[in-house]
C-alpha cells in the first residue's frame, strides 16, 4: 500500500467504527436494555454526614434480580442496597416498604438483592427499601449529580444519574 493510500484507509476506517456505534443507539457497550429508572435521585445531606441514601423506582422487560448498585469513589466508599422494616414508615409490612412492626421500631438491614418481575416497578423510597451511600466523600449538595451503576443477575449492568435533591421528585 503507497503512503498516501494509508490516510485515505485510515479516515475510512474511523468512518466506519463512527458509524457503527451511531447504529448501537449511543448506549454504552453491554447497557441493560428495556431496563426503565424513573426519578433517581438521593437526599441533600449535611456536611458532617458519614452516610446517605439513594432512591429510585426500576422496571425490567424480563425477571430478574438486582444484585448490586455501585458510585464512583469520589461520591461514597460503597453502595449497599438496603430494606427497612418494622415501625409505621410506610402503613405495610411487606419488607419491602416499612410498616407494622410490633414494637414500632424501623430497622435498616443489607439485602443480597432485589427480585423484580417484568413489567412491574419497584420503588426504592424513603422509609423502605433504598441505595445506601456509605462513606460519604463529601455531602450530597443540592442540584449535582453523579452516575449510579446498577448489577443485575441476568440483565447487563444499567448506569442511571442520580440527582442530589432536598424533597422526592414530583410525578
Amino acid at each position: 500500500m503507497s503512503r498516501r493510500a494509508r490516510p485515505r484507509v485510515l479516515l475510512v476506517g474511523i468512518a466506519m467504527l463512527l458509524l457503527g456505534a451511531s447504529a448501537c443507539g449511543g448506549r454504552a457497550g453491554g447497557e441493560a436494555t428495556g431496563v426503565e429508572v424513573d426519578g433517581a435521585w438521593a437526599r441533600t445531606t449535611p456536611p458532617e454526614a458519614v452516610d446517605g441514601a439513594a432512591y429510585l423506582t426500576v422496571t425490567v422487560p424480563a425477571d430478574d434480580r438486582l444484585v448490586a448498585a455501585t458510585v464512583p469513589g469520589s461520591v461514597a466508599t460503597a453502595a449497599v442496597l438496603h430494606a427497612t422494616t418494622g415501625g409505621d414508615a410506610n402503613g405495610g409490612g411487606d419488607g419491602h416498604h416499612g410498616g407494622g412492626g410490633a414494637s414500632g421500631a424501623v430497622t435498616m438491614a443489607e439485602v443480597g438483592g432485589v427480585d423484580l418481575r417484568a413489567g412491574e416497578a419497584y420503588a426504592f423510597a424513603p422509609g423502605g427499601s433504598h441505595v445506601m451511600l456509605v462513606g460519604l466523600r463529601g455531602p450530597l449538595v443540592t442540584g449535582t449529580r453523579f452516575p449510579m451503576v446498577l448489577e443485575f443477575t441476568r440483565g447487563a449492568p444499567y448506569t442511571v444519574r442520580v440527582t442530589v435533591r432536598v424533597n422526592p421528585p414530583r410525578g
